[in-house]
């Protein structure tokens, strides 16, 4: 899964040394794609450095736009893969050969490719815009970016490692991570089933919920406060760092977890 390469780009991203003052290219259609994916299906988004932004959009056509920087005379050796398996579209951003595009991402050992892209050389990075019809789930990824999205309630994977995630979904099931950066998940409703997951290492989690909320909760951090809207018959010994129990006739799962910074469960509305 993506998530496995985490570890590995924050360690490359303590290379990074910046000190470059090179104009900045940018080039607004570096790659582009559209089609229709069926309901249920899953458009996959494969990053390095770069955000991913996911807006809803009308009709059944999905769409993905690429808009590439760099520094220095030469665009870096970026590419850019799209790959369908079954019911699902997986895009890549690529850099050279030995790479793999699909749900174990594999960027490529390009030129320079690495070491580009956290600022010892074209310091490459590519920004993705989606838009989304209703009932398409989408799974982003990124390592050094924000990721944001907006669904008309399908399912949510985002992930990044240096950056925030934020999600505005009217439903459906949310799993989102970062290590250094904040996660926010706001749901308009609970018609869709689910768990909900989020979790990061350095930076406040909020899940806003709607007030109907049925839940199995788990609250923890390390450093910081908890704090909830709403009711929790605990289970089990609790402390300030840690909060479990149910809410409501409960149901779906809820974990938030940090190890710096706050959690709270808000009662949206």
């Amino acid at each position: 899964m993506f998530r496995k390469l985490l570890p590995g780009f924050a360690a490359l991203l303590l290379l990074g040394t910046g000190g470059c003052h090179r104009p900045t290219h940018t080039n607004p259609n570096a790659f582009a794609w559209s089609g229709t994916i069926p309901d249920g299906g899953w458009l996959r988004l494969r990053n390095v450095t770069g955000s991913i932004t996911v807006e809803p959009t009308t009709g059944s056509t999905a769409s993905v736009q690429a808009i590439a920087r760099w520094r220095g005379r030469r665009m870096p050796p970026v590419d850019f893969a799209q790959v369908r398996a079954g019911n699902d579209v997986v895009i890549c951003t690529m850099y050279g050969d030995e790479g793999n595009c699909g749900k174990e991402y594999e960027p490529g050992k390009g030129r320079r490719s690495h070491f580009s892209l956290f600022g010892m050389g074209d310091n490459a990075s590519v920004q993705y815009i989606v838009r989304l019809p209703t009932g398409v789930r989408i799974d982003a990824g990124t390592v050094t970016g924000a990721v944001r999205v907006a669904s008309n309630g399908g399912d949510v994977q985002a992930h990044t490692v240096n950056g925030s995630v934020s999600v505005a979904s009217s439903s459906g099931a949310v799993d989102a991570e970062s290590v250094n950066g904040s996660v926010k998940v706001s749901l308009d409703s609970l018609g869709a089933p689910g768990a909900i997951h989020l979790s990061t290492v350095n930076g406040s989690v909020v899940a806003e919920l709607p007030a109907a909320l049925g839940a199995t909760l788990s609250m923890e951090t390390v450093n910081g406060s908890l704090t909830s809207d709403f009711p929790v018959a605990t289970s089990g010994s609790t402390d300030k760092h840690e909060l479990h129990g149910t809410v409501g006739s409960g149901g779906r799962e809820v974990k938030l977890s940090t190890v710096n910074g706050s959690v709270k469960l808000l009662r949206k509305g």
